[in-house]
This record gives structure tokens, C-alpha cells and sequence, in this order.
């Protein structure tokens, strides 16, 4: 019961098929056609329907062994490759391996590399800024001693002397310095000299 019940579902499985590769109103048309030639050319057809009758044999076996050497090379040439695809992925997987290998090696020297490199151009930054440095901050010291010992215990700055040099051969800086003591001179005049009409009056 079960084999008749899937022999009946192959038959209308296949019929649906064949209807929807040859419609039945097509089928129904040529049967028609096929029925009127017999009538009006019977030899003809009984010609036809014998050669059709007996080539289709060898067709159908031409058919059956072109399909299937088709079919079992193309079995063939799926399974030779699959297979060479299969050591294909054994040569590539280890290549894969060593490749990202190499790369991550390269990769990690040139950042190594570049750190290093930055940590020791800083340093070398360091290291010749710092005698600057210290040569700023000694002079700085140095002028500070300097101001300080410029003054007086006081607090107050020395007084500078108006003496020139005698280096100086400037003939307006003698003329000022005779001057200043030319003025200096005649009020030290004015402060000792003989006192005027109203004290000799008294």
C-alpha cells in the first residue's frame, strides 16, 4: 500500500510537470492535428510513426548514457576538487600562520623602534637643554651678586662718579663736566664770601 501510494504521487508528480512543460490544450491541439494527417495521408503516417517507433530506442539510450557520464564526471571533477581544495588549505592555513607572523613581528619592531627612538631624541632634548639652563641660572646669580654688592649697607646704591674716564676723548662730555664744576664752584663762592651792604650796615 505504501509503494502503490508513492508510485501514484511520483505519476502525478511527473504528469504536472510534463503540464506545465506542455500545456493540455497544446497536447489536445497536436493530438488533432496528428489525427487529421492520418486521415488524409495514412502511408505517410504509418511511415513517420514506425520510424519514430524504433529510433526513439537507440534515442533514448544515446540519451541515458550522455546524461550519466555527465553526470559521473562532473561527480568526479567535484570530488578531485574538493579534494585539492582540501591541500590547498593545508598549504594555506601554515602560510597564513607564518605571514601574520612576520607581520605582527615587523609590526611590533618599528613601534618599538619608534618609541625608543622618541624616548631617546627627548632625552638627548633633555640633556642639551640642561647646561643651558644651568649656564642662565648661573648668570643670573652672577648678577644678582653683583647688584648687591653695588650698594651700600644701607640698602642704597653707591653714587656713581662723574669723573670720566680718562679712555673718554668726547669733547661735549669735558664740556659738561667743566660746567657742572664751574657751577659748583661759584655757589661754594656765594656760601663763603663776605656778607652783604645789610650786614655790614649792622
Amino acid at each position: 500500500m505504501p509503494l502503490r501510494q508513492t508510485a501514484a504521487n511520483w505519476g502525478d508528480f511527473a504528469l504536472h510537470q510534463f503540464d506545465r512543460l506542455v500545456p493540455p490544450q497544446q497536447r489536445q491541439d497536436a493530438y488533432d492535428r496528428a489525427k487529421a494527417f492520418a486521415r488524409e495521408r495514412p502511408f505517410l503516417f504509418a511511415f513517420l510513426l514506425a520510424q519514430g517507433f524504433f529510433s526513439a530506442i537507440p534515442l533514448i539510450v544515446f540519451t541515458t548514457f550522455t546524461l550519466s557520464t555527465l553526470f559521473t564526471f562532473a561527480t568526479i571533477f567535484l570530488c578531485a576538487t574538493l579534494f585539492w581544495i582540501g591541500i590547498a588549505l593545508l598549504v594555506l592555513v601554515p602560510t597564513l600562520f607564518l605571514t601574520g607572523s612576520l607581520a605582527l613581528f615587523i609590526w611590533s619592531f618599528g613601534a618599538t623602534a619608534f618609541i625608543t627612538s622618541r624616548a631617546a631624541y627627548a632625552t638627548f632634548l633633555v640633556m642639551t637643554e640642561a647646561p643651558k639652563l644651568e649656564r642662565r641660572e648661573h648668570r643670573r646669580e652672577v648678577k644678582g651678586k653683583e647688584d648687591e654688592a653695588g650698594r651700600d649697607g644701607d640698602g642704597k646704591p653707591d653714587q656713581v662718579s662723574t669723573v670720566p674716564s680718562a679712555t673718554s676723548s668726547s669733547g661735549a662730555s669735558w664740556t659738561r663736566i667743566e660746567s657742572q664744576e664751574t657751577r659748583d664752584v661759584k655757589q661754594e663762592g656765594e656760601e663763603d664770601g663776605p656778607p652783604g651792604p645789610k650786614g655790614s650796615s649792622e
